[in-house]
């Protein structure tokens, strides 16, 4: 069966009049092709100036053009100095440097939009004579910079400068406290210039004795009135210098003391006190003053039996003990090794009975007594690598090797002497044996005399370099 097969006619072709002139055909055509042209242009999307010039321009460039059109020229140029700034920071460093891989502002259109929220609402408020809002406004978009991920601390930094350095009319000191504590905050914790950092400490304490202001929700983080949350800053602070300054100027170190054991008392940690106190018995002892030293420790020891608090005593024990060592009361420092032990025993604090059996170690081999301190020095390091406290497990480990290396010191010395005559080769053999196969030399124990001054010395400065818990 066939079946015939015809073109379908073409739709433009059958509106076209085939008697029409060639010229109304041609003008008909370019009807048609306006009005299709119309239609697509009606169907296309309005912009704004605004979106074209962001389509146009990079996003910061569009962005300070807006603000300055709409009249928030304050903010404009503050984000214009912040971009410029990270610029010249970046260039100073140098390629490959950590500054310079830091995630740069000017292409991060989320913290741009960021700031300009922030920012914009502060000269809003301003411009209204609310300075209130505008200083809450500043001050939790700098938190929330200082406070965060550490790329953008530098950031938090520029702004809280930029509160402090703000001026109120009126009666703004709670506005000023909570300010300072906040930038003191971030130069102790984050800045690392501590200095600074305590100095608006300290103006923040001053300004907030006896209020009960406090900025949970600036920091968006639970916190304790200003007033002792600069305390406790504070202290933290200044016994970190101190801990420092011990090997260099341990005189100064005992003042910073005194004054961290302060800023705990008014921030009642009662603990930190007493931490205070024997990190000062300890400056004292380097000082070679040991009564005061041992009035100091004495001072600590008696605070923390007060409150029961047996990780205190276990710390005031063992500075006790280095500061009777120090004063020449070799069985009076015994005795309080030993109660640490036992102390430490009786509450199961392994920690406590491996420093109990390492500073009993080091205390034999100071009384020139090797074959004592080796054992306890032994023990201490089992329990040291039990507890997975890996430094000072391999600390104990010297120890224990020096104190087992001076109990062989006189078999040796004596092989040694032995090495000329006719003896000798069979003794040099002795010693390539020791050496070579690990064949002991000795046969049995003996007294021998030795002098200790280096290394009491150097026990006395390992043992001061301990921190206290």
């Amino acid at each position: 069966m066939s079946h015939s097969m015809s073109i379908p006619p073409d739709p433009e072709e059958q509106l076209i009049d085939f008697n029409m002139s060639p010229i109304k055909k041609e003008q008909m055509k370019r009807h048609k092709k306006r009005v299709l042209q119309q239609k697509l242009r009606d169907e296309l999307p309005v912009l704004t100036l605004q979106e074209i010039r962001r389509f146009r321009l990079p996003y910061h460039e569009a962005l300070l053009a807006e603000l300055t059109e709409s009249g928030y020229t304050s903010t404009a140029e503050f984000i214009k100095q912040l971009l410029d700034l990270q610029e010249k920071t970046r260039k100073k460093a140098g390629p490959g440097t950590h500054i310079w891989l830091r995630p740069q502002l000017i292409n991060s259109k989320q913290n741009l939009d960021l700031l300009t929220q922030y920012l914009t609402k502060a000269e809003r408020a301003h411009n209204a004579e609310d300075f209130a809002t505008e200083w809450e406004q500043m001050l939790h978009l700098a938190a929330h910079y200082a406070f965060g991920p550490d790329d953008w601390w530098w950031l938090g930094e520029q702004l809280l400068y930029q509160c402090v350095s703000m001026e109120y009319p009126g009666d703004f000191q709670k506005q000023e406290a909570i300010a300072y504590f906040i930038i003191g905050k971030y130069l102790v914790e984050n800045g690392k210039k501590a200095e600074a950092g305590k100095n608006y400490l300290d103006l923040a304490r001053e300004m907030s004795q006896g209020k009960s202001w406090n900025c949970t929700k600036i920091l968006n983080k639970k916190q304790d009135i200003v007033f002792i949350e600069s305390c406790r800053l504070l202290y933290k602070s200044l016994m970190e210098e101190a801990q420092i300054l011990m090997k260099t100027d341990p005189a100064r170190a005992s003042e910073i003391c005194n004054i961290a054991r302060k800023r705990a008392s008014e921030a009642c940690e009662h603990k930190w006190e007493y931490t205070a106190l024997i990190i000062r018995g300890r400056c004292e002892v380097l000082l070679k003053r040991t009564s005061d030293a041992i009035a100091t420790i004495t001072k600590a020891l008696n605070r923390a039996v007060r409150r029961k608090d047996v990780s205190g005593i276990c710390d005031a024990k063992i500075s006790m003990a280095l500061a009777y060592l120090q004063h020449g009361k070799a069985f009076e420092s015994l005795e309080c090794l030993k109660e640490l032990k036992q102390l430490a025993e009786d509450h199961d604090l392994q920690f406590y009975t491996a420093q109990a059996y390492r500073y009993m170690g080091e205390y034999y081999l100071n009384q020139e007594q090797p074959y004592e301190a080796t054992p306890l020095l032994m023990l201490a390091f089992y329990i040291f690598n039990d507890i997975k406290d890996l430094e000072r497990r391999e600390k104990v480990r010297t120890w224990a090797a020096i104190s087992a290396g001076e109990e062989l010191f006189p078999a040796f010395i004596r092989l040694i002497k032995k090495c000329d005559g006719d003896e000798g080769h069979e003794n040099i053999m002795k010693l390539i044996k020791w050496i070579d196969e690990k064949e002991f030399f000795w046969t049995q124990q003996s007294k021998f005399s030795f002098s200790y001054t280096s290394l009491q010395q150097s026990v006395l400065e390992f043992s001061m370099d301990e921190e206290v818990l």
